[in-house]
């Protein structure tokens, strides 16, 4: 007879080789002998989201979650799925559980960056790209993923700098940039050194 986890590794396969529909069924089929299965659950869940079922996703990962609090994987991939369904504080205490669990793991760490910065929380933002960035190899090399943490400490400094420039007396309050263009061009620093330009010009 067929184990559950050698129906598990075939619908695995058949979920990493685009063939959803089968790797679902075998989900399903593994659910059905054991409705606890924590894998299939979760499993089936980055099925739903895949296939635009978002919300279903979320619930199925929960489900995994409430049979294994531990699962790292469901964890991560609820934590991004509650990102898109914009529950943002939810998605961030995932992740830090996930962290917890997995401490060398780069992926939590520029999303919970994101979700700092975006709170204003910029001594914590650059804390968690520069811990990103250790792990990436201090972001050298030129790849795309090494490249991925210099260019968040990059937004991180300017988000820094034009909070300083808020809170500076000396800039006339209708010049002052408040918060960070969320884009690597370099944009937000080109306006922030035209407004000191102003000032400075008189």
């Amino acid at each position: 007879m067929t184990s559950i986890q050698d129906i598990l590794q075939k619908a695995v396969g058949l979920h990493h080789g685009a063939e959803a529909g089968r790797a679902a069924a075998l989900y399903r089929s593994v659910l059905a002998q054991e409705p606890a299965q924590p894998d299939a659950l979760h499993l089936l869940g980055l099925l739903a989201r895949r296939d635009g079922r978002t919300a279903d996703g979320a619930l199925l990962m929960a489900r995994a979650l409430l049979l294994e609090p531990m699962h790292s994987g469901a964890l991560l991939n609820r934590a991004i799925t509650l990102q898109q369904l914009g529950k943002l504080d939810e998605a961030a205490a995932h992740l830090r559980r996930n962290l917890e669990l997995d401490p060398a793991s780069d992926i939590p760490l520029p999303r919970l960056a994101d979700e700092a910065l975006a709170c204003g929380r910029l001594a914590e933002t650059g804390r968690l790209l520069r811990r990103s960035a250790a792990l990436l190899g201090g972001g050298g090399g030129g790849g795309t993923a090494a490249d991925r943490p210099r260019r968040a400490l990059e937004r991180h400094a300017i988000a820094r700098a034009l909070r300083e420039d808020a809170e500076d007396p000396t800039l006339p309050p209708g010049l002052v940039v408040r918060w960070v263009f969320r884009d690597s061009s370099g944009y937000a620093f080109a306006v922030r050194r035209f407004v000191r330009g102003l000032v400075e010009a008189g």
